[in-house]
Order: C-alpha cells, then structure tokens, then sequence
C-alpha cells in the first residue's frame, strides 16, 4: 500500500486556514475622556456631571490601528434609549471623537443616569457613567426676554395712554362747540 505524503498536505491545510482566516487587529484603547464640549472646536472639559443643555463629548485616545478597525460609542439613557455613533478608523489614527448634544433631546430622555458603553471591534473596551441635570436657577438671555418685555409694556401703556388724550381732546373740542 502506497502512503499519502502528509507533510505537503498539512502545508497546503495551513496555508488555506491562513488565506481565509479574518486579520487580527492589534488595535488598543489606550485612555478614554468624558467632559463637556465647550466653544467652536469643542474644547473638552472633563467632567461626569452634565446639565441639560450641554455637548457630551467622548475623545478615544487609540494606538497601533490598522485597516477596517472599528470604533462604536453607545450612550443609553435613562429611558433606556440607545444613541449609536461609530466611526471606522484609519492605519495609524491615534484619536477619535463622538458627542451627544443634550439639547436636541426632550427633556425626558435627556435629564437621569447615562451609560457610555465602547466597543473596539465588536468587543468591550471602556464604560463611563454620568448624569445630567435638568436646567435651573437664571438662564443666560432671561434678563434680555425680560427687558423686551418691560419695554413692550411700555410701549403699549404709551400708545394707549396718547391715544386716550388725543380722543379726550376730541370729545371736548366737540362739546365746547
């Protein structure tokens, strides 16, 4: 009986395991901050605590990223509703950014306890949890929509109270002729 050459056959099996085999990344997650997105480039103000009308800003700080990695932030909030953003990274890129602007949300799904989950190729990478805060105390343009309407009142007690005299006048001129 004739025998198999199995060396070449265990070659030719490793090589097509190899062929087919998904790459491994060697991608790593190397510091996460959470804060408060501030001024026109989104400064970060790290921070766990949030109040209604603030940007949530998350910036991943990554190392050793290849082609088709994959970065996914979920935010959960109190209602339990899921706000998904994710990005595919390049070879190389060292940061990421994703934010969660509280004030596009209605105001029952944005003021509880919030989870941050990050996920670094479809696996667990960082969890951050935070909360936010209904708006209290004085806004910043209350006192000019209270000065708007001071003036407006004015305004109207004026024209009224000229209109009242032009029309006294007229009932009196009527009366002495």
């Amino acid at each position: 009986m004739r025998r198999l050459p199995v060396r070449p056959l265990i070659l030719t099996v490793l090589v097509l395991v190899l062929v087919w085999s998904a790459p491994v990344s060697a991608a790593i997650l190397e510091g996460h901050v959470l804060g408060r997105g501030s001024g026109t480039d989104l400064i970060i103000e790290p921070t766990l605590e949030f109040t209604r009308d603030d940007i949530v800003m998350s910036e991943v700080s990554l190392k050793d990223t290849g082609e088709g990695d994959f970065l996914q932030w979920v935010f959960t909030g109190p209602q339990g509703m899921n706000y998904n953003e994710s990005r595919t990274l390049t070879p190389g890129q060292g940061m990421a950014r994703a934010k969660l602007d509280l004030s596009l949300l209605p105001s029952d799904e944005a003021v509880g306890s919030w989870t941050l989950d990050l996920f670094l190729n479809g696996a667990p990478a960082d969890r951050q949890n935070f909360t936010v805060e209904p708006l209290t105390g004085l806004v910043w343009w209350a006192p000019f929509v209270g000065l708007g309407v001071l003036v407006g009142v004015v305004v109207i007690v004026g024209v009224l109270a000229v209109g009242g005299v032009i029309v006294l006048a007229g009932v009196l001129r009527k009366k002495e002729e």
